[in-house]
């Protein structure tokens, strides 16, 4: 499995921190519910950059959603037709 982080639309002026998910030859994409600054995104090191004033809370969110996806994926990876609404 491998998880990366990105910036949904870069030339925006604001854009959400999208997870791509890739697992058993399958991608899967989600929204963190983060919105940051283009600039103030790191894209080699997948994280905000410290020019942003709510840095730690969103890297706080960013390790949550590391923790869940490599828990508790693999686990509903084999149920089809089943979404995943529940959030941090």
């Amino acid at each position: 499995m491998r998880l990366t982080f990105y910036i949904d639309r870069p030339d925006a002026p604001v854009s959400a921190i999208m997870i791509n998910v890739a697992v058993g030859g399958k991608r899967f994409r989600f929204s963190t519910g983060i919105s940051v600054v283009p600039t103030n995104w790191n894209h080699e090191r997948q994280e905000i950059r410290a020019a942003d004033p709510d840095r730690s809370a969103h890297g706080v969110v960013l390790k949550k959603w590391t923790l869940r996806e490599r828990c508790n994926f693999p686990k509903t990876l084999g149920k089809s037709n089943e979404t995943r609404t529940t959030f941090l």
